[in-house]
């Protein structure tokens, strides 16, 4: 029981150890520890979560998935070891994937560990039968190729939160050059009326652009 609550609980074995030693408590030793892991509490949330797979995957068949999907690295800059990525139907508001690439499977370059766990997710539901019609990321270059060349039939879109984010940013720093000034008094309101244009085009790149202007 000890054993598994540390593992379910994002915890680790040496913080939980010490905790017992100024406790005066008994623990088990570490070799022990991971042995309980390795033969019951992984294999267990293994089974739990293919079966939850399962029945969600069932629940889509014969409807157009629309996904979005992100990644998560367990540390930011180019030291991140692992790769967390995820697909969520955005209909139902489930997670149909869920994919961990570990740095050494993309000969230790760290910035193309979301590539792979993405191509890996759509993959995945590919082989399964899922119909996919449309995948909403964030801009990322390299998913951006990869849909182009291998997804062609895929509608990609960009998540606008990330668009909006990447907008003031770039207004921010126009702002801080020499005459430009006045677009930080602005930044927010253009920001607001990209939302509102966003939210009338309604996917239509037409209506999006006669909005915006």
């Amino acid at each position: 029981m000890l054993s598994t609550s540390i593992m379910l609980s994002g915890n680790n074995y040496a913080k939980i150890n010490l905790l017992c030693r100024f406790l005066s408590m008994g623990m088990v030793n570490r070799n022990t520890h991971y042995k309980i892991q390795g033969h019951y509490s992984i294999p267990a949330v293994l089974d739990y979560y293919n079966t939850m797979q399962e029945q969600i995957l069932d629940t889509v068949e014969g409807r157009e998935l629309i996904l979005a999907g992100d990644g998560r690295n367990d540390s930011p800059g180019h030291s991140a070891q692992y790769c967390t990525y995820t697909l969520v139907d955005m209909e139902k508001e489930d997670v149909v994937a869920l994919l961990v690439v570990d740095k050494r499977e993309t000969a230790l370059k760290s910035t193309n560990m979301e590539k792979l766990a993405f191509e890996r997710g759509i993959d995945g539901l590919l082989a399964k039968g899922c119909k996919v019609s449309e995948v909403v990321t964030d801009q990322h270059l390299q998913i951006g190729s990869l849909m182009k060349k291998k997804y062609q039939d895929i509608t990609h879109s960009f998540d606008i939160w990330h668009v909006a984010k990447n907008l003031a940013k770039k207004i921010n720093q126009a702002g801080q050059q020499k005459g430009h000034g006045a677009l930080l008094v602005w930044s927010k309101d253009i920001v607001n009326h990209f939302w509102y244009c966003a939210q009338e085009a309604k996917g239509s790149t037409d209506r999006f652009i006669v909005s915006i202007f």
